[in-house]
């Protein structure tokens, strides 16, 4: 085929992908090029927006440990209740909250293995990631993978108060494919997300290199697990702590975001991919510390949780608005509400964000699930 045909051919696809992400009000998106030059010149940061005094944020549960990965099932109606699921990581263990009786909680999977991680200052560190795979499936990423065993499993729920073994899981995949598994570092396998072929895993070797794992669906099933980006990329990944698909594209992008260094300020960045290929389409600076979390709202709006792992008075949820500097696409923080050292979020049917977060203390125990409401 010659190039000029398949510029016109990359051109159509990106045309669509832009159309539908500015139909969506959210970060409009348009991936002007497949270049590794536009990928790395989105360096530009938009001033940035505080609109929390439109949003009301309450803390409904306290007292959790290192909690991190949260996922939502939800009720028979809209307005709930509904079943929210927490990686209590540094407990080792996920436990389920129903959102009209926070003070109450049952253990969904218990005895998960706990490691300090180096990178993030010897935190305690288990279960992760979280992400229906069905209703009664679930898929839960850990810390401390080492290259070559890494695992992500998927555990059949038990019914209300009861518990599955960690080791109990119905199946898992992994280790990587020899050509993912070269490093001997130890992998932090953090968030995931999913489209109804595939589950995608951001993941960090604490080596300041990342990478993005898949692993195809077949039958309810997780098949294989293998790596997708390419470490070699010049624009390749430090730490990628967060991803979600960008909603109603054809064909699926995933969003990703990359914290950076802990310590450096203001230096964490979005990666927009091919699901397929692992190829870094657009790369967009943000004026955010330690990205940890991403989700889109039910109304296409894209949203994230900065963990500021150093600066535990500057974390907090924030929208990701589209805007331009220069003529060039860049990406503007709106603060929605300030909370210290948020690891995720989820929005519920009863259209409410939760969060969790590590809370400002030193001591087991002071993590904090909260639920924040607005127009979203």
């Amino acid at each position: 085929m010659p190039a000029n045909a398949v510029n016109r051919k990359g051109w159509k696809l990106l045309n669509r992908l832009s159309i539908s992400v500015i139909a969506l009000g959210a970060l409009a998106i348009s991936l002007f090029s497949l270049s590794q030059e536009s990928v790395a010149q989105s360096i530009f940061i938009a001033p940035s927006g505080d609109e929390s005094a439109n949003y009301s944020s309450v803390t409904i549960r306290d007292g959790l440990d290192n909690p991190w990965g949260l996922a939502v099932r939800s009720g028979r109606s809209k307005n709930g209740p509904h079943e929210l699921f927490i990686a209590e990581s540094g407990a080792g263990r996920v436990i389920r909250i129903l959102t009209n009786q926070p003070h109450e909680l049952s253990e969904a999977i218990v005895g998960f293995p706990v490691s300090k991680c180096q990178t993030l200052d010897s935190a305690r560190l288990g279960p992760l990631g979280l992400n229906f795979l069905a209703r009664t499936k679930l898929i839960v990423t850990c810390a401390g993978q080492i290259a070559g065993q890494e695992k992500v499993a998927v555990y059949v729920l038990p019914g209300d108060n009861l518990s599955v073994a960690a080791d109990d899981f119905d199946h898992a995949v992994g280790p990587l494919n020899k050509e993912g598994s070269t490093s001997t570092a130890v992998n932090d396998l953090f968030a995931i997300t999913k489209t109804e072929s595939a589950a995608f895993i951001a993941a960090c070797d604490g080596q300041s290199t990342g990478q993005i794992l898949r692993a195809d669906i077949g039958a309810n099933r997780l098949e294989s697990l293998r790596m997708i980006t390419n470490k070699n990329e010049v624009a390749g990944f430090t730490a990628p702590s967060a991803i979600t698909m960008l909603p109603l594209s054809r064909p699926h992008w995933m969003v990703v975001a990359d914290w950076g260094a802990l310590g450096t300020p203001r230096d964490s960045l979005l990666y927009f991919l091919s699901p397929v290929s692992g190829s870094i389409l657009m790369r967009l600076s943000t004026d955010l510390d330690d990205i940890s979390g991403l989700a889109y709202s039910p109304s296409g709006r894209l949203y994230a949780v900065d963990c500021a792992w150093n600066n535990k008075n500057q974390g907090g949820v924030y929208r990701l608005d589209d805007a331009r500097v220069e003529g060039r696409q860049v990406c503007r923080t709106v603060r929605i509400a300030t909370i210290a050292r948020p690891t995720s979020l989820a929005f519920a049917p009863d259209g409410a964000i939760y969060v969790s977060a590590l809370g400002k203390g030193e001591k087991v125990g002071s993590g904090k699930l909260i639920k924040i409401t607005g127009e979203f």
